[in-house]
């Protein structure tokens, strides 16, 4: 889910030269963000902490790196020492959930009906964190999510947190199309047969 399309992958048929198209909601990565830092924030201190944060933002993309990768790596430093237990975790994705599926365009969500219905198996590739993202998978049918993974780490007294840090690049840019193909590896799937699209999801064949 983001505000501007990114290159992933669909599948490629000898009888369908592609099948995928659109973004899936007009919910972005920062929307998620706000609502799962703000959850368990005061009234009062979620209406001084959201403007800060649009400011950090402005400035960030004002005088950082300015390209996406630099800008999600940024925002995993903002979940840095919140609690990363499952119930947590779990609570979250609930709230990017209830945000998001208000905002998922009805022509993505029947393109996928209709591709599950033909056989297909869908996996939504996003920028956002894969568990904020997995609830509305599920809710659209899609059998996985490829997004960025949150690092976490255990402290003495048990205590699950995340680091502020990605496992891996963030999934934007070029890295959707080379995550899409890593996964079409990992499933013995012949990486040829997809294709480069500028959309939100891909097709897995059947």
């Amino acid at each position: 889910m983001c505000a501007h399309p990114a290159a992933t992958l669909a599948t490629r048929t000898p009888s369908s030269p592609s099948t995928a198209a659109g973004t899936v909601a007009s919910a972005t990565v920062v929307d998620q963000l706000v609502a799962a830092k703000t959850r368990a924030m005061p009234g009062w201190l979620a209406m001084i902490w959201k403007p800060l944060f649009a400011l950090r933002c402005l400035l960030y993309r004002a005088f950082g790196n300015g390209d996406d990768a630099s800008f999600h790596a940024a925002f995993a430093n903002e979940f840095k020492g919140v609690d990363a237990s499952d119930a947590n975790l779990e609570a979250m994705a609930t709230d990017a959930y209830e945000l998001c599926n208000a905002t998922v365009f009805p022509e993505a969500a029947n393109t996928m009906k209709m591709l599950k219905y033909d056989g297909y198996k869908v996996v939504l590739v996003t920028e956002s964190p894969e568990f904020l993202v997995k609830p509305l998978a599920k809710a659209l049918g899609a059998s996985r999510v490829i997004g960025g993974v949150l690092e976490k780490e255990t402290h003495a007294d048990g205590a699950v947190v995340f680091t502020g840090k990605l496992t891996g690049p963030p999934v934007v840019g070029e890295e959707k199309a080379r995550a899409a193909l890593r996964f079409a590896e990992d499933a013995r799937r012949d990486p040829s047969a997809y294709a480069a699209s500028a959309d939100d999801y891909v097709v897995e064949d059947p």
